[in-house]
């Protein structure tokens, strides 16, 4: 789903990156327009910049927020947790028994 100047749009997703995105239909607004796309059920602001011969592209704000959002809903699912250490015998104890079992 698309919000730009008030309203709401579903459009087809025609490529994605973590930097910005293609979608089919007239641009809602002119380039250079904010708009909040959700994807995924995460929302992510950007700006309309290209028009193209069957849609548009956006490019996804460039925050640090934003790319780690974008990387992990869209690259490794829900799946990828922050953590604050790694248990390193843990770690060190499995690879151990990988490679000598």
């Amino acid at each position: 789903m698309l919000e730009c100047a008030g309203q709401s749009l579903i459009l087809r997703l025609t490529d994605i990156s973590i930097t910005g995105a293609g979608l089919r239909g007239e641009p809602p607004a002119p380039l250079g327009t904010a708009i909040t796309c959700t994807i995924g059920g995460r929302a992510v602001r950007g700006t309309i910049v290209r028009k193209l011969a069957d849609g548009f592209a956006i490019k996804f704000d460039e925050e640090l927020k934003t790319r780690i959002e974008m990387i992990r809903g869209f690259y490794a699912g829900n799946y990828v947790k922050a953590f604050a250490q790694v248990a390193t015998l843990g770690v060190t104890t499995a690879v151990m028994r990988r490679l000598f079992d």
